[in-house]
């Protein structure tokens, strides 16, 4: 299963090694399935693990490592160039959108209000804690 994990998914996961998005970051990294990036969605996780607002919780290098992690392991798409507008209230959500679809992921995770407010969404979004269960039950 491809699955896009939104930047604030994986810093998350980075900043809370105990939380839902670090267990699903662990069931990537095991193989229960397959992370979709682009080089824009990679830089935006990489700002927002070096940002000043985590006030260096996250070390330089292991955020060297997520990134080099990422590269090596994901499926890397190049980043769209058409997008779709679907959010209404953050125009900047319609890249994980157009990234999700350019890939046929199965789910977008994230934990970004404006885009799971969106019905309609294709493929749909869901937040960590959903996604997590859909893995567990998988695995049964």
């Amino acid at each position: 299963m491809k699955v896009v994990l939104d930047a604030n998914v994986l810093v998350s996961a980075a900043i809370s090694p105990a939380g839902v998005p670090a267990q699903i970051v662990r069931e990537w990294l095991a193989g229960g399935f397959d992370i979709v990036i682009s080089p824009k969605l990679l830089a935006e996780v990489e700002r927002g693990l070096r940002g000043r607002t985590l006030g260096g919780r996250v070390p330089p290098e292991r955020v060297d490592e997520i990134i080099d992690q990422l590269r090596s392991n994901a499926l890397v798409v190049e980043d769209p160039t058409e997008l779709e507008r679907v959010v209404e209230a953050d125009p900047e959500d319609d890249f994980v959108n157009a990234i999700a679809r350019s890939a046929e992921a199965s789910v977008i995770v994230t934990g970004d209000r404006h885009v799971l407010e969106i019905d309609d969404f294709q493929p749909p979004a869901i937040t960590p804690r959903r996604f997590l269960v859909v893995l567990q039950s998988h695995s049964r």
